[in-house]
């Protein structure tokens, strides 16, 4: 289902509630102009994307969700690169990060419908993707349940914490406990 589909407890589309927060309109955002059949056949340079976030890195890498949906639908169209909260540390071993030194579109990873956290079941991931989506004018499927971390092989031949603090080397939960207005709890499967 899309974000559009989905309807608040108010009776308003998800996609409208979005527009309204953002100070916009959908119609007004993100349209690409239509292209001739050659320009669409022709080698095209990669579109340039700078995400930037402004949360915390928590929020940060769980959008790495969302850049994994928009390079997996849209592949070798899109050269992105991060910047803000945590962003370099965990997009560092990204195949899907490149170094645009600053030159490209400037997307602001935002999350307004957060305030709506708490009357629609709408997984945080999918609140993400707005962003991306209506700022290029392309509809973008939320296809993965997680966060993708990507390890450089040096980190993949480290020993685990768990295992060097306790010894243990079985599998494990690790539970980082917070408290602040939308979030109780936020656990993670090791």
């Amino acid at each position: 289902m899309e974000l559009s589909q989905l309807d608040t407890p108010e009776g308003e589309s998800y996609r409208l509630l979005w527009d309204r927060q953002k100070g916009g309109t959908a119609d007004a955002r993100g349209k690409n102009p239509p292209q001739s059949p050659e320009a669409k056949t022709a080698i095209v340079e990669k579109t340039k994307l700078i995400l930037h976030f402004k949360q915390a890195p928590g929020d940060t890498l769980v959008a790495s969700g969302a850049i994994e949906c928009l390079h997996s639908q849209y592949p070798e169209e899109y050269a992105t690169d991060v910047l803000g909260s945590g962003a370099d540390a965990i997009f560092e071993n990204s195949p899907h990060r490149s170094f645009n030194h600053g030159q490209g579109q400037e997307i602001v990873m935002d999350n307004p419908l957060i305030n709506q956290a708490d009357k629609a079941p709408l997984h945080f991931l999918k609140q993400l993707l707005p962003s991306i989506s209506y700022s290029l004018g392309k509809p973008i499927t939320l296809t993965v349940n997680r966060p993708s971390l990507y390890l450089s092989d040096q980190e993949k031949g480290w020993l685990n914490q768990v295992e060097e603090e306790t010894g243990c080397r079985g599998k494990y939960w690790l539970i980082s406990a917070e408290q602040n207005q939308t979030t109780r709890l936020r656990a993670g499967l090791g």
